[in-house]
């Protein structure tokens, strides 16, 4: 978990919930606030830069899981 998802307006979940491989995205006001990971370590990292860098990926891209997270 990085980040505070009380207060979310808005999620995205990327990756495998059935195979507990996925993350939720938690977004306030289109802000990303909060990520919380399952196995995938590489999402809480790149969320943790984005959270303290106050960055906010490309919605539509963070929701295709084919799309690498350094490009959205």
């Amino acid at each position: 978990m990085a980040g505070l998802s009380e207060g979310y307006d808005q999620f995205i979940v990327r990756g495998d919930v059935k195979g507990d491989k996925f993350s939720v995205f938690y977004f306030k006001n289109q802000q990303l606030i909060a990520v919380d990971s399952i196995n995938k370590p590489a999402d809480h990292l790149q969320a943790r830069k984005w959270i303290q860098t106050s960055y906010t990926p490309d919605l539509e891209k963070l929701a295709d899981d084919s799309i690498k997270l350094n490009e959205c």
